[in-house]
């Protein structure tokens, strides 16, 4: 795993901890070829 896969999936990680629904808790991150963050969710 890369440094960018990593930075994101820590992201992601972060971004699904805002979710109000603790029996999910799911996170998103999406980024092109280029590493810029297109968008991010959570549930």
């Amino acid at each position: 795993m890369n440094g960018w896969d990593r930075k994101f999936l820590e992201m992601a990680m972060l971004v699904s901890s805002w979710s109000k629904d603790p029996s999910t808790k799911v996170g998103c991150v999406l980024a092109d070829d280029d590493h810029a963050q297109l968008s991010e969710g959570f549930n």
